[in-house]
């Protein structure tokens, strides 16, 4: 599950067809501020959910459609190549049935396991069965806790 939400952030990082599709969402927005709020260099990706209803929520004048379905036509007319943008987007589908919190709960769970079991080790002496449940799975969550902190 960490893999895919890995994989979906670094296809959206490197897609370049999205990038270029972001930065005409932000030159109409640009357009559309023309005030002093205009000309803002960039958007972060946690407020992308807003932009989005944005572009939803903002009509033209005459009601007929939104800015989304606008910027849809620019650039489908204009830039034809950005189309199929979604096959740059690899693992999303994946990725979007992943409850990040729920795996970082579960990791955070894992990691309190093992700290409750190397006390019990040490409170029981050396047993050979604990010690090689440590040895065994200590990299094991070393390995989680690294992609977990990756997919955060």
């Amino acid at each position: 599950q960490l893999n895919a939400v890995i994989a979906a952030s670094l296809s959206l990082k490197s897609s370049q067809k999205l990038k270029k599709i972001l930065e005409i969402v932000l030159a109409f927005g640009n357009y559309m501020n023309g005030s002093r709020r205009g000309a803002a260099y960039g958007f972060k990706l946690n407020s992308l959910d807003l932009v989005l209803l944005k572009l939803l929520d903002t009509k033209s004048t005459d009601r007929s459609r939104t800015l989304l379905q606008y910027l849809t036509r620019v650039v489908r007319e204009h830039y034809p190549e950005l189309g199929a943008f979604h096959a740059e987007l690899q693992y999303l589908d994946k990725a979007a049935s992943v409850s990040l919190d729920s795996v970082l709960l579960d990791v955070k769970e894992l990691e309190d396991g093992m700290e409750a079991t190397r006390r019990e080790q040490e409170a029981a002496g050396e047993h050979a069965i604990i010690r090689d449940f440590l040895a065994q799975n200590s990299e094991m969550l070393r390995r989680l806790q690294r992609d977990a902190h990756a997919a955060q």
